[in-house]
């Protein structure tokens, strides 16, 4: 459902307010560009704010995106560092370097396949063995055999944000923009924005289920 569609039902009346979701990482053109081309986006920190009027509503944990036989997918919790080494999926040049050094949380060099989506981020670490880091709502919308998600401690947690340009204030969209973020507050799922929760290590959710009764 797009993000247009989604205002609609909360706001039925509102034609004239374009707004873009853009929280997906793995997403290249992500960046301040496309917030411009909005009246309003929900999109993720950092990027090139230049112009734009940014209110930060909440924050999501991170984790690591491994395959599944991988002799880390077995840890509850695992830190940045001992990602060091491992090739990587990148962002293509040209994405916003703020954006692509955050989601890349290694050195320039570090090799890896390039993707432009968080499906091929997820099929470069089945099929190529690769690592990188995801937003901690991928362990629950993309869970998948040969996948793991391990929670990642030492990178700042991913910053989520309404923007809109700074040079069109307008009533409308701030009166949109405040609704969102008390229905994120609120988890009303009509504009699919949820609380963000601590993600669950795989293992412990089997124990979770094996205990439960019958």
């Amino acid at each position: 459902m797009s993000s247009r569609v989604k205002v609609a039902m909360v706001f039925p009346a509102l034609t004239t307010v374009t707004c873009l979701s853009a929280a997906d990482p793995c997403e290249s053109e992500t960046c301040s560009r496309r917030v411009t081309a909005s009246s309003l986006a929900l999109t993720r920190l950092p990027f090139d704010t230049s112009g734009l009027t940014v209110r930060q509503f909440g924050v999501e944990p991170l984790v690591a995106a491994l395959p599944a036989d991988d002799a880390l997918a077995a840890r509850s919790r695992l830190h940045v560092r001992e990602l060091a080494g491992r090739p990587r999926f990148r962002l293509p040049a040209g994405t916003d370097a703020r954006w692509r050094a955050y989601w890349l949380a290694a050195e320039e060099d570090t090799p890896g396949p390039v993707v432009a989506s968080v499906e091929e981020c997820l099929h470069a670490v089945v099929w190529d063995g690769v690592t990188g880091i995801l937003p901690a709502g991928a362990a629950r919308r993309h869970a998948r055999p040969g996948l793991a998600f391990v929670p990642v401690d030492g990178h700042p947690p991913s910053r989520l944000v309404l923007a809109r340009r700074a040079d069109a204030p307008d009533p409308l969209v701030d009166a949109v923009a405040a609704a969102l973020a008390d229905a994120h507050a609120s988890a009303d799922p009509l504009v699919g924005v949820h609380p963000v929760v601590p993600v669950a290590h795989p293992a412990a959710v089997a124990g979770a289920e094996a205990s439960r009764p019958a």
